[in-house]
């Protein structure tokens, strides 16, 4: 609720400068944009995991091979919402927008999850189906320069842009399932075979990623009642995490819905 609030309030921020200039720069709208972005990490597996945890990990998992084949699904989903105030660069081009944006970017799910076909072997112990997962929330800020062109009653943009972004209040979890085989010398049976099946989970913080992206940006919206400018987004780029002990590549993919306010 609260996150919610702050966009909000950054709303009302921008509608007190209606018809009202930054650094020069005319304001011609302001809104706010939901999207959901797939910021998807270049190598997402098992030392990406433990490399961002603060104090390392508790179960013993060292001597495992975790190779990218025994990964069997990997997901990065990051629902965000962007506030938003468009300006006029230039006077003299009308059709050339500065778009400029804060946004919260919360729960932030990122996971790798590894099935082991015959189990991987760690002392008396096999392990099998660890997954490793992370939630965090980013707060970022960007900007795009984007060229507008009107159609019928369509409204296009394209252009390029880039935004900067800090990750914080995360957790890294893993789990999984192992099994212990002993041997009970006091079996009553002929087998003194023991076999044991166990699960582990446990979780930890995260250290804060600063995050970087270029990328490039399209839309097409329709105006209602001369003001209300409702449409779609799409953003496609590529980018970087960087943490202590940490440096991933990203690919960015993000679409989202779009509402604004146009000013006279």
């Amino acid at each position: 609720m609260k996150k919610i609030l702050f966009l909000f309030l950054t709303i009302g921020f921008c509608s007190q400068m209606m018809a009202q200039s930054i650094a020069g720069m005319k304001i011609k709208k302001f809104g706010i944009t939901s999207t959901f972005d797939q910021d998807m990490i270049n190598g997402i597996n098992a030392d990406y995991f433990r490399s961002i945890s603060k104090d390392g990990i508790n179960e013993d998992l060292d001597e495992i091979t975790f190779a990218d084949q025994d990964i069997s699904s990997m997901f990065c989903e990051n629902p965000a919402l962007r506030a938003e105030l468009t300006l006029e660069p230039f006077r003299a081009l009308p059709n050339i927008q500065l778009n400029t944006g804060a946004s919260l970017m919360f729960n932030r799910n990122d996971g790798s999850y590894y099935n082991f076909n015959f189990g991987q072997q760690q002392s008396n112990a096999t392990y099998n189906n660890i997954n490793f997962s992370s939630y965090s929330h980013e707060a970022a800020i960007d900007a795009s320069l984007l060229y507008h062109h009107k159609f019928a009653f369509l409204h296009f943009y394209g252009g390029v842009g880039t935004n900067l972004g800090m990750t914080f209040a995360g957790k890294m979890n893993v789990s999984g399932n192992y099994t212990i085989t002993t041997i009970d010398e006091n079996a009553a049976s002929d087998d003194p075979i023991v076999t044991e099946n166990k699960y582990f989970e446990e979780s930890h913080d995260m250290k804060n990623m600063l995050h970087q992206r270029a990328f490039i940006q399209g839309a097409a919206t329709v105006i209602f009642f001369k003001r209300l400018e409702v449409g779609l987004e799409g953003r496609l780029g590529k980018g970087f995490r960087v943490a202590d002990g940490m440096n991933k590549a990203t690919t960015l993919n993000s679409y989202g819905l779009i509402a604004k306010w146009n000013l006279k």
